[in-house]
């Protein structure tokens, strides 16, 4: 964003931290078959009062399948660390659909977060979790 100088902003809060955390994710696709699925992960603050642009995270990645995760491969084959956050509560979910439009709108966010894993992210840490990409009905 570029400012000028004469512009005037309100509603912005702005922090600084050298705390961050990190999270590695496997997916796990619901397909039977061997294929890849593409997926988009969403991770999200628990608490909607930080649901603001800039504070949700969009990550695309690629599920494994069923088959490959029953295997007892590494998840290392099959995961992906996401950029840093600041430190807390959050919920992630994996969504099948690759072209969907980011979900920042605090109505779809409030209906995705039922079937999201919640997730508690500490400073200098990266836990490791596994999901499902999402069954959601449209």
């Amino acid at each position: 964003v570029d400012y000028v100088g004469t512009e005037t902003v309100d509603d912005i809060v702005i922090e600084f931290t050298k705390d961050s955390a990190r999270l590695e994710v496997a997916v796990t696709g619901t397909g039977a078959a061997d294929d890849p699925e593409p997926v988009l992960l969403v991770l999200f603050s628990d608490d909607p009062s930080l649901w603001s642009h800039g504070r949700v995270q969009y990550e695309r990645a690629t599920a494994s399948s069923p088959s490959l995760a029953k295997s007892g491969k590494p998840a290392s084959e099959s995961s992906i660390t996401l950029p840093p956050v600041v430190p807390g509560r959050y919920r992630i979910i994996a969504l099948h659909d690759p072209d969907i439009s980011y979900p920042d709108d605090t109505v779809i966010l409030e209906k995705l977060r039922p079937f999201a894993t919640p997730v508690t992210l500490v400073a200098g840490e990266t836990p490791k979790i596994s999901i499902s990409v999402a069954k959601l009905v449209r």
